[in-house]
């Protein structure tokens, strides 16, 4: 939606004040982007259009009701900047879409044509009717009863597509609908009471999902790693808000264990829940899809479990690498994906490895896959540990010297997993012992770390990230078997112990069971010549290098 900025011209207003408005949004801004997430900022908060300002409020513009919603719980910083930044104090309010500023406008109108004829005027909240007042200064009683059967009629219409809307009791001097095309808010205290958000919606059973609620987007520390996963899932997460937005369809994204993959399908989950309870989601493990499947073909009742998740309006799947080897299942799942694909219905998948290293996968299982986007999510930099140390040690209230949440960040490059129990035993110390040192973590994290760094520097390590990359097993890569299948992933793996580790020859024969070290010489040399060329082979050795955690 292109929200008009000549409307001020068009309804005889002075222009200087959406000027004016602008210039001081501007000095505003300043002090509200280094508060704030890039993606939030550019996101949410840039696209507000100032419009119009007087001696107590701030007007901005939003683009829809989902950005008025989300938008809410910002106002105190709003206001708190204005102040900071403009050496007086303004309350800010929100209007949606070009509607909700020309009703604004109006009414301003309105206000300034009273004041010059009257000095008591009567201003209503432009995003909400104007409604008639008795003696008493309150809404007849015969308009609050027109504004209820309204009410009732949207939850009517509602409860036809499948939900219920069940209204909570009102406060006899408010009357909310949840959608008005034009809310407004003048300042933090009343965001409970003017909230959109006033109706309990009580979606159908088959499809109440419940999410980590602490897995959501504003809590996920965005870094190098996971840039592209976040945004693609922060895409789709909006698009059920604002139509016109089309990401990709499917999302498949991929890493290994531990990086944040069901993090981020939980805040997909939770933010669509938060704002359209009534959207149909179907949040599982594949392992769960798996189980159901079998239940069903025990049962015989196909209809019910195809009716489950051929009509639902977001699929979210964790770990599809279990389906694999399963060929009534993956058909299964072949025409579960046609069919919430053809009714435009979103899908995110998520998965240890890229779909074409499922190799027990049907084909037409891996090409709908990569129909959409695929986005891989690496190991954490250091930065971003870092960052995620400190966020989890604020959630918890705790203070944490600097140097031992250095020291867990370079020690532990694995996962977040780990990076959290690390942090979680030097809390524990802390807790029993009544302090804690930089000395007394590195002792306590001593074994894990220990584990860490072989793990990292192993040649038994190389092989398990190269096997399961190329979805090989381990004991295939130290066999003897000489199909291109096993003998190309064992030279990936020789090569990285000669480049990383530094490793004799003789000493990879040994490593990887081989009695000539001639031939480990010439498979290592020959990855070497073909690395100078093969631009495939470089992406993957890149990609097999961020998984051993090279930073």
């Amino acid at each position: 939606m292109e929200l008009n900025m000549n409307l001020s011209g068009n309804l005889n207003l002075d222009n200087e004040q959406a000027a004016l408005a602008g210039s001081i949004w501007h000095n505003a801004l300043k002090i509200i982007q280094p508060q704030l997430a890039k993606m939030l900022f550019v996101t949410w908060v840039e696209p507000l259009v100032p419009f119009y300002v007087d001696e107590n409020y701030l007007y901005l513009a939003v683009q829809d009701n989902f950005s008025y919603r989300y938008l809410l719980k910002y106002v105190n910083l709003f206001e708190e900047a204005l102040a900071a930044s403009n050496s007086f104090k303004l309350q800010v309010k929100l209007f949606v879409g070009n509607e909700g500023m020309q009703q604004a406008l109006a009414s301003i109108k309105a206000s300034t044509f009273n004041n010059s004829t009257d000095n008591q005027s009567q201003v209503s909240d432009p995003g909400q009717p104007n409604l008639p007042l008795d003696s008493n200064n309150t809404a007849r009683k015969d308009t609050q009863k027109t504004a209820i059967n309204n009410t009732t009629e949207t939850s009517t219409a509602e409860s036809a597509g499948g939900y219920v809307t069940v209204e909570r009791p009102s406060s006899p001097t408010s009357t909310k609908t949840t959608t008005a095309p034009t809310q407004t808010i003048s300042s933090a205290n009343q965001t409970t009471n003017s909230s959109p958000l006033a109706a309990e919606i009580v979606v159908n059973p088959l499809y109440q999902q419940h999410f980590r609620r602490d897995y959501r987007f504003d809590n996920f520390i965005v870094g190098p790693n996971n840039t592209m996963a976040h945004a693609a899932c922060l895409a789709i997460a909006n698009s059920y808000f604002n139509p016109g937005q089309k990401p990709y369809n499917p999302l498949f994204l991929y890493g290994g264990s531990g990086l944040g993959k069901t993090h981020l399908l939980n805040a997909v989950g939770n933010m669509v829940m938060q704002h359209r309870p009534n959207t149909k989601i179907l949040y599982l493990q594949t392992e769960e899809f798996v189980n159901e499947f079998i239940a069903t073909i025990r049962k015989q009742n196909y209809n019910v479990f195809r009716n489950k998740y051929r009509n639902c309006d977001l699929l979210l799947i964790d770990d599809i690498q279990f389906i694999e080897g399963k060929e009534q299942m993956q058909e299964e799942f072949f025409y579960t994906f046609n069919a919430l694909y053809e009714n435009n219905s979103y899908i995110i998948i998520t998965c240890d490895k890229h779909p074409r290293y499922l190799v027990t996968l049907e084909d037409r299982l891996k090409t709908r896959f990569l129909s959409g986007l695929a986005c891989d999510i690496n190991p954490p930099t250091y930065e971003t540990r870092m960052a995620i140390l400190q966020a989890r040690a604020q959630s918890l209230q705790e203070n944490i010297d600097p140097d031992i949440i250095s020291y867990i960040a370079k020690n532990i490059s694995l996962n977040i997993r780990e990076l959290e129990g690390a942090l979680n035993s030097v809390l524990a110390i802390k807790h029993l012992s009544g302090y804690i040192n930089l000395a007394l973590a590195q002792k306590a994290l001593e074994p894990v770390i220990k584990r860490n760094m072989e793990k990292t520097v192993s040649p038994d390590f190389i092989a398990d990230v190269v096997a399961n990359y190329y979805n090989v097993s381990k004991a295939q890569l130290y066999s003897r078997c000489k199909e291109s299948k096993f003998t190309y992933p064992r030279h990936i793996a020789m090569y990285f112990c000669r480049e990383l580790l530094d490793m004799t020859y003789a000493d990879i024969s040994q490593a990887f069971n081989r009695s000539d070290h001639t031939t480990t010489r010439n498979a290592c040399l020959k990855i070497a010549k073909s690395l100078s060329s093969d631009l495939q082979l470089q992406k993957e050795l890149a990609n097999i290098q961020k998984s051993l955690h090279e930073q």
